[in-house]
């Protein structure tokens, strides 16, 4: 979700600010600000997502949950491969992944053990083991050192989706470096890396934008958040949260079946409807929104869960209160928290942790 300061004037997001880019899209000539846009709303999903979290034994809270993990991790990773400047491994490239993924990555664990030590009692570091959030920044590496592997094949898309769907039936992949999310999302980051590469974004979103396709998109995306609200108990029953989030094996899961990979396959083909129907609907530009997904994703993403937890797990807030009006409140909440994760003045005081310049570390004879 970091970005490449090198893309500033290109099709990616300006300066290090957001969780989920890189660079600009290749073949792009002009800065696109749909993506800035749709990088805040997926941030403000994924601070709903998580605010919502321990609400979930409520209808609305769960089916909300259940909407936003079908696609807002998809829409992520498939606007990172759009950004992703390069299709090689240069010291340069390799610099950005050290320091806007490896570094705040290490520093985050460390801040988060001593959060949890001050809340719960217990000193726990693992970095084998990313704590909440912090797997996407291991996913992102891992991703943007792939590339030139599925630059060197044909049908780099297809490899990514037969990853994704065989490695759930290995024992092995799982909690560990989380690698069942990883390459659970695989695909959606091949794919925008794909689609820039051979220039056929403008062409995708010109069908997309059209009105009648934005029309059923929001069809589309109000109809499957009703029936997330509407069949809870089919959900609970099957599972549903645990395909969705992806963070087990198949095994794991309660689904060592041969059909485990079909299931996985739904979810991604899911998540793809999904994700166009957002990249449909959502405004080009929204005054202040989309500015903020220029600069400010990678603040909101890194900070939004420190109050959330305390109120969670030190209070006990968040799964108070019962009927639809807690979570409705929860919701408007878990926006004014993203909005104020992403103001100036808390990026100013946070950025040397969330983005370190780290001059000292970097080789200057690449």
């Amino acid at each position: 979700m970091p970005v490449d300061t090198a893309s500033r004037a290109d099709a990616g997001p300006t300066p290090s600010s957001s969780p989920d880019s890189s660079g600009s899209g290749a073949g792009a000539t002009a800065r696109e600000p749909l993506w800035d846009t749709l990088r805040w709303v997926a941030i403000a999903l994924v601070v709903i997502g998580h605010s919502v979290e321990a609400r979930t034994h409520d209808q609305l809270a769960y089916g909300l949950y259940l909407w936003i993990y079908a696609f807002h991790v998809p829409l992520f990773a498939f606007v990172s491969g759009i950004v992703l400047r390069s299709d090689e491994v240069t010291p340069s490239r390799g610099w950005v992944v050290v320091r806007q993924l490896v570094v705040p990555y290490v520093t985050f664990s460390v801040l988060w053990g001593l959060l949890r030590w001050w809340v719960e009692g217990g000193f726990v570091l693992n970095l084998a083991s990313p704590y909440w959030h912090l797997w996407f920044l291991v996913a992102l590496a891992v991703w943007r050192l792939s590339v030139p592997l599925f630059a060197s094949v044909r049908w780099p898309v297809l490899w990514a989706v037969m990853l994704a769907c065989t490695m759930g039936y290995f024992d092995g992949v799982g909690w560990q470096f989380d690698a069942s999310r990883i390459f659970s999302f695989l695909p959606f980051f091949v794919l925008g890396w794909a689609l820039a590469r051979h220039g056929a974004i403008r062409p995708v979103l010109r069908v997309l934008r059209l009105p009648v396709v934005r029309v059923v998109s929001g069809v589309v995306l109000a109809g499957t958040l009703a029936v997330a609200i509407f069949t809870e108990s089919f959900s609970r029953q099957h599972a549903l949260r645990a395909w969705l989030q992806a963070q087990s094996n198949f095994a794991d899961i309660g689904e060592a079946h041969w059909y485990g990979g079909l299931v996985r396959l739904g979810c991604i083909g899911l998540a793809c409807l999904l994700v166009a129907a957002v990249v449909s609907v959502v405004p080009r530009v929204i005054p202040v929104v989309t500015a903020w997904g220029a600069v400010a994703t990678m603040y909101v993403y890194m900070l939004h869960l420190v109050p959330i937890y305390v109120l969670r797990t030190r209070y006990d807030v968040l799964g108070n209160g019962t009927g639809w009006l807690p979570t409705i409140a929860i919701v408007g909440s878990a926006l004014l928290l993203a909005a104020v994760t992403s103001i100036l003045p808390v990026r100013w005081l946070t950025r040397t942790l969330v983005e370190p310049r780290l001059r000292w570390l970097r080789n200057v004879h690449e």
